[in-house]
């Protein structure tokens, strides 16, 4: 297993330099200043400060690579420029369950024999209104074109009936192991399937590798999940309490606790049930992809989660790239997409 190395000595230089500017401004700034605004403005001194470095600090020590800035490319693609991608239609429309929203596409290459399959889950902040399956159709195309199945999925999402806690999470793990029942007919290699989803979809496609580690009696449990080789997160947040704090900005509401029902302290068992890292470790390989422009989910979330992986015992790569934001790695016309599709590549040679 891949572990990650520490570097306190370079996190401790950091906090060093930013604690000498922190104690330089108050100094020079704070002298005549009542206590309570002085504390206020140290509070803010200290965000503007040691938060962003001790961010930098996680993703110094968490990664096991980086990607060389591309000149070609800039952080700019926004979610209308991502749905506008083009794809072609798929191969197959499979329904899992009776919902209307439970279905997926299926696309299978032409060749002979048996292919892997790589599960695809959309992101759009778990709502309705923001995504469809339809956003990760180019991926799905350009998986193909490399002889690899794909099972692109949709579910419930907010606020469409059944959707949130349990439907939401039931319906992707219930599409994920619905791949046994069309196995045979289309020619699919069970023993060979990775998850890849993208935002909030990288969320679930994680949290679907960790539900084996459910305790019996929640919801969300069954007894023999569909084995898979390993996960291709794409900037999903890896806890779910966390994501609280970004979700304003992110996804325009409080939707964490839409989609679980309750705040972490009305519902604990959920948010432990439901976010990947207080399931930890999961047992199979993760790779994590993070833009370091990504300004929706940040960096140093998807850092803390390698992290926490890495120390649970799991084998984790943190590949970031500093030219990209949120949308982009999930673009097959990136140049930065060899990188995502050898990371497929890579977790389906793999053995479990």
């Amino acid at each position: 297993m891949r572990k990650q190395k520490a570097c306190p000595g370079r996190r401790s230089t950091k906090l060093s330099i930013a604690r000498q500017i922190i104690h330089s401004s108050r100094s020079r700034f704070t002298a005549r200043l009542d206590s309570g605004v002085r504390r206020r403005l140290e509070i803010r001194m200290f965000r503007q400060f040691l938060y962003p470095l001790a961010a930098a600090t996680l993703v110094a020590c968490a990664s096991t690579h980086k990607i060389p800035a591309s000149p070609t490319v800039a952080a700019s693609m926004g979610p209308a420029e991502f749905q506008a991608l083009p794809s072609k239609p798929a191969d197959y429309r499979v329904a899992y369950g009776k919902d209307p929203n439970q279905f997926a596409d299926l696309r299978v290459p032409s060749a002979a024999g048996q292919h892997p399959v790589v599960v695809l889950i959309h992101g759009g902040c778990w709502k309705a209104d923001y995504a469809s399956l339809r956003d990760m159709a180019p991926i799905a195309d350009a998986l193909k074109a490399e002889g690899i199945a794909t099972w692109n999925v949709e579910y419930r999402r907010l606020p469409q009936p059944g959707s949130g806690w349990p439907g939401t999470f039931q319906d992707v793990g219930m599409a994920v192991d619905h791949l046994r029942t069309i196995a045979r007919q289309y020619r699919l290699d069970l023993d060979r399937v990775v998850l890849l989803g993208h935002s909030s979809g990288g969320q679930l496609a994680t949290w679907v590798a960790a539900r084996k580690r459910l305790p019996q009696g929640s919801p969300l449990y069954v007894a023999d999940p569909l084995r898979i080789r390993g996960v291709v997160n794409l900037a999903g947040p890896g806890d779910l309490e966390t994501e609280i704090a970004l979700e304003i900005g992110a996804c325009q509401g409080h939707v964490v606790e839409e989609l679980l029902g309750g705040s972490p302290a009305a519902v604990p068992e959920r948010y432990k049930q439901a976010s990947p890292s207080n399931l930890l470790p999961l047992g199979v390989p993760q790779v994590l992809v993070w833009g370091e422009r990504d300004k929706l989910v940040p960096l140093w979330s998807g850092a803390r989660y390698a992290k926490a992986a890495a120390e649970a015992g799991d084998s984790i790569d943190f590949v970031t790239a500093p030219s990209l934001g949120h949308f982009e790695i999930a673009s097959p016309f990136s140049p930065f997409w060899p990188k995502v599709r050898n990371a497929v590549q890579s977790l389906l040679r793999s053995s479990q």
